[in-house]
């Protein structure tokens, strides 16, 4: 018997953060692929590490519905639909093997972190076995999705593009929103339209944000910026 965590990080838009409220029973995040050994294991902890909005901890309800999944005949699952908006397409039904509600009003932070939440879940007796499909090797995928309950997530960003910086730099110019308050190096940030701008390598101050490479995409004045990966989760397993 051993324990061992995972770390995840699933993808929401920009365009979809932009757009505002991913409403009650709409699709936080599609299905995201992470590891584990191969077998049997029991998942006893949920926690997510939640971004705030333009630097502040996230005021409201946080909470949301884990639906995890394995490959069925080798294939992964496939959409539940847009993120944003209500689950539509069906085909994974062959692909689901377990759900865990993450409750804030039980294991949320508060605001006691200012610039961001901690929610973690712990399923105590009511641990989750979790088995990939089958393979020769030593690691097999699963997935996790998310889904909105309850409430409304907003990541609606003030924070905008200043001037337009070229590709042939790494610096990334910012205005409205000081950098120093909600972005951190290994961030991604894409712009409104979803174009990436590139991964942050450090934050020299309020209004400079160095990346790991030159801007993948010139900026555009006044574009907002957003963090594609507002939500992290730390999976704990016991195998």
């Amino acid at each position: 018997m051993g324990y061992f965590t995972v770390q995840t990080r699933p993808t929401i838009p920009a365009s979809k953060q932009h757009a505002g409220n991913i409403a009650d029973t709409h699709v936080l995040f599609d299905w995201t692929e992470f590891e584990i050994p191969n077998g049997t294991s029991a998942l006893f902890q949920c926690s997510a590490i939640i971004d705030g909005k333009n630097g502040a901890d996230y005021a409201g309800s946080l909470d949301f519905e884990l639906i995890f999944a394995k490959s069925h005949n080798h294939v992964a699952p496939t959409t539940l639909g847009e993120v944003g908006a209500a689950v539509d397409t069906p085909g994974w039904k062959h692909n689901v093997i377990a759900r865990h509600l993450m409750d804030a009003s039980l294991y949320s932070n508060d605001g006691d972190l200012t610039f961001m939440n901690v929610h973690t879940g712990m399923l105590d007796r009511n641990r989750i076995c979790l088995s990939p499909e089958m393979t020769t090797s030593a690691y097999n995928k699963l997935y996790v999705a998310g889904i909105s309950k309850g409430n409304s997530f907003n990541w609606e960003s003030n924070m905008t593009v200043d001037g337009t910086p070229a590709t042939t730099q790494k610096n990334l110019d910012v205005a409205d929103v000081s950098a120093l308050l909600g972005v951190a190096p290994g961030d991604v940030l894409h712009d409104q339209d979803d174009r990436l701008m590139g991964t942050v390598s450090s934050v020299t101050d309020a209004t400079n944000i160095l990346m790991v490479d030159n801007l993948a995409n010139a900026g555009v004045n006044d574009k907002k910026l957003y963090n594609v990966h507002p939500i992290k989760l730390i999976l704990g397993f016991e195998n």
